[in-house]
């Protein structure tokens, strides 16, 4: 699972994601209150969430290909093609492939975002 890290608030303030949820539903106790924060070694405080709801994408994708072959007709067939990794931290875990070749064949453009 991907960790990010959320924006620094101050101790009373509410996100733009939040106010404008706060908005749109109608609320009984007329303000939103913040989860409690942390301080961090800076002396900053963030915001934790509690559980987060990734949309996770299916491992897998079945898709219909055609396939050509002189003398004989198209055929079409269903093929079931793994998904690769989307985050940084699982794409240079994968075997064969070191960070920093996976770094450097990014800056030369081999890889594309």
């Amino acid at each position: 699972m991907v960790e990010t890290e959320l924006p620094c608030l101050e101790e009373g303030e509410v996100s733009s994601s939040e106010s404008s949820s706060s908005e749109t539903s109608a609320s009984g106790s007329g303000s939103r209150r913040l989860r409690k924060s942390k301080r961090n070694r800076s002396g900053r405080r963030r915001l934790h969430r509690g559980s987060t709801a990734v949309d996770q994408a299916p491992s897998s994708e079945i898709l219909n290909v055609v396939e050509y072959s002189e003398g004989s007709p198209n055929q079409v067939r269903a093929i079931e093609v793994a998904n690769p990794p989307t985050d940084a931290a699982t794409i240079t875990r994968l075997p064969g492939l070191s960070w920093k070749h996976f770094l450097r064949d990014l800056k030369a453009g081999e890889i594309e975002q």
